[in-house]
């Protein structure tokens, strides 16, 4: 091993140069463990005999070293933990760290901290000195690491006897949660759906951030504000459902308001950061019609911000489900209205608004719908521009393909578009934001709301997260972003 490198000598091809380098590098991991467990505990002597025996069971053999972090215990811990390191049967290497002296009301934070500059593993994950882990734990976590990937495992709540008593707060439906490997965590704020008890860093980005924040005391956000300056470095995070820790349930301890504050200024140094980064916004909404406005609340945005541009995805003719329709046409006081304001732009969204009208459309029905809109908006003397919307986000392949070939920007779903069918050329548009979550860590801010308010992303409901918007900041219309073309790997038709 010591030699290793100097086989690597001028003779050789450039290919197998790179190679010798590639396996260095393998070499290299070899020498350390994948995963540094770090153990908080205080005062869990009662308990810490099962939680080891719990490490020890581990069903992986690829390595991982375990660190035992002591917030200062009295209840015969440190002897204990003594003890312990002198095991020679092992399958880890076992270090146990004390702080001799605790600050009340304790310093999770900076206990964990203690183990920081001694990991050796590739990756850090966290685990509480009253948690045991499943025999699979680390085998299942395997699975999914990543140089970018915050991970974070399920607690399972059990009594000291091992009993079940309930699933942690995350696990809103057994049934679908605990049967997935791995479910990516799209909220805006991620941070918010993850648990230090169970969370598993790469030790790189813990080490890039100062580990945890040890300001805080006492039990609450620090994990929070750990995970928020991960995500400032854009990482990804997960859930991993099928790494299972099981923690036995003591009284809820008092939240501490003093680590609140410190974590809502951290949110707006955070947000302030992410104001300096925008470079643009863009705000659509869905279902303009002549019963559904919402247009105060549009002109009060107009108001705040006063370069602000608005796409409105219009629906031409609503229907009323009684075979009566919303002629635009009726009410020529309110088009008037709209077509003083530059700051607006009309969308076509559907023809109707039917669940499936679009995904139902032949090719020739979906032109004549296209001249029919057109030819509409022109005579009310709309702003209108060639970029569409389903109703549901609802297309068929026929549609999509007629709306290429007359000149037209689809508005998809980001969340469905790897499951669509959609035909080669075809431009499309993505938003980033949905306005009902604070806003995401983009330089182009391209938030989707709805008229009114539908699952939570009404206009009226959220004007409080635009009103964090940067004022400075210049606005684009859906109609000026360059759009995504489609190519041909991506039709399975073609």
């Amino acid at each position: 091993m010591k030699n290793k490198k100097e086989k690597s000598v001028s003779f050789i091809s450039e290919q197998s140069k790179r190679g010798i380098e590639n396996m260095d590098s393998w070499f290299s991991n070899l020498e350390h463990p994948m995963f540094s467990v770090i153990i908080g505990a205080y005062n869990q002597i009662r308990v810490l005999p099962k939680v080891m025996e719990g490490w020890e069971k581990q069903d992986y053999g690829d390595g991982y070293e375990v660190f035992l972090c002591d917030d200062c215990s009295t209840d015969g811990t440190k002897e204990w933990a003594e003890e312990y390191a002198k095991r020679t049967d092992l399958k880890f290497k076992f270090t146990y760290l004390r702080i001799e002296k605790r600050v009340e009301p304790g310093g999770l934070a900076t206990n964990l901290n203690q183990a920081l500059p001694l990991s050796q593993g590739h990756y850090s994950f966290f685990c509480m000195g009253d948690t045991i882990p499943q025999e699979d734990a680390l085998r299942q976590l395997s699975k999914h690491v990543g140089g970018g990937r915050v991970l974070c495992g399920v607690r399972k709540n059990i009594n000291e006897q091992g009993d079940f008593l309930s699933w942690d707060w995350r696990v809103v439906n057994p049934d679908y949660f605990l049967e997935k490997d791995l479910i990516p965590i799209k909220d805006d704020s991620p941070w918010s759906a993850i648990t230090g008890n169970g969370l598993c860093v790469p030790t790189w980005a813990l080490k890039e951030v100062g580990g945890w924040n040890d300001n805080y005391h006492g039990w609450e956000s620090d994990d929070y504000d750990l995970a928020l300056r991960l995500y400032e470095r854009e990482l990804e995070f997960f859930h991993t459902p099928k790494v299972i820790i099981q923690h036995i349930e003591h009284p809820t301890q008092p939240r501490s308001l003093k680590n609140v504050e410190i974590f809502k200024k951290a949110i707006y140094h955070y947000k302030e950061s992410v104001r300096n980064k925008i470079t643009s916004i863009t705000l659509d909404s869905d279902d303009f019609s002549p019963g559904n406005t919402s247009f105060f609340y549009f002109k009060e945005i107009h108001e705040h911000y006063p370069n602000a541009k608005i796409s409105l995805f219009t629906i031409p003719l609503k229907s009323l489900g009684n075979g009566e329709v919303e002629s635009w046409e009726s009410c020529p006081e309110l088009v008037e209205e709209i077509n003083k304001c530059d700051w607006i732009e009309i969308l076509p969204h559907g023809f109707f608004h039917l669940r499936q009208e679009v995904q139902n459309w032949t090719y020739d029905q979906t032109c004549l719908a296209i001249k029919a809109w057109e030819a509409l908006f022109t005579k009310l003397k709309f702003n209108w521009k060639k970029v569409f919307k389903a109703p549901h986000w609802e297309y068929g392949y026929e549609a999509l393909k007629a709306l290429r070939d007359n000149g037209y920007t689809v508005a998809v779903d980001p969340s469905a578009k790897d499951k669509m069918k959609i035909p080669d050329g075809l431009k499309i548009y993505e938003h980033n934001w949905g306005i009902q979550f604070p806003f995401p860590n983009k330089k182009e801010i391209r938030g989707h709301s709805h008229v009114h308010n539908w699952n939570g992303t009404g206009i009226s409901v959220n004007l409080g997260n635009i009103f964090e918007l940067p004022t400075d900041k210049p606005w684009k219309f859906v109609s000026e972003f360059e759009p995504e073309v489609i190519n041909s790997d991506n039709d399975p038709l073609n």
